[in-house]
């Protein structure tokens, strides 16, 4: 058996405190444009259309705002297994012709998400119900 030695407990603890701050970090900055609802169980992927932009960008590791329909923002809690909390945002109520009921399914979604996964350029957020919510960094 091993013994650790209290500075290598420091350097642990700096690595994994670094690593955590990383992660949380790199949501915020790049706004993230909506390509996709895919239904994991099912297989059924439902691209976001050319005319709908649906936006999402954090700000530090704590909130989250977007813009579809409606601008909207909410809270979400980051940790460092790349579980995640979004709280369900706060939006106006502005009606919008045709994609209403697309804007409430996306802010279900947000309730639901539990996990996310960067690579590259897309950042995906994962949701209890087996739904996967693809975005694309914009330039």
């Amino acid at each position: 058996m091993t013994m650790l030695k209290p500075k290598s407990h420091c350097i642990l603890f700096l690595f994994l405190f670094n690593f955590t701050f990383i992660q949380a970090q790199q949501l915020s900055g790049p706004r993230w444009i909506l390509m996709s609802i895919d239904n994991l169980e099912t297989g059924v992927v439902k691209v976001i259309g050319e005319h709908v932009r649906a936006e999402l960008w954090f700000e530090g590791d704590s909130v989250y705002k977007g813009q579809f329909c409606n601008p909207y923002q909410g809270k979400i809690k980051v940790n460092q297994d790349f579980t995640c909390q979004l709280s369900t945002p706060i939006t106006g109520k502005r009606k919008c012709m045709g994609f209403s009921d697309v804007e409430t399914d996306l802010f279900k979604l947000y309730n639901l998400v539990n996990k996310y996964k960067m690579k590259g350029q897309l950042l995906y957020l994962f949701t209890s119900d087996k739904k996967r919510l693809v975005f694309k960094s914009e330039p």
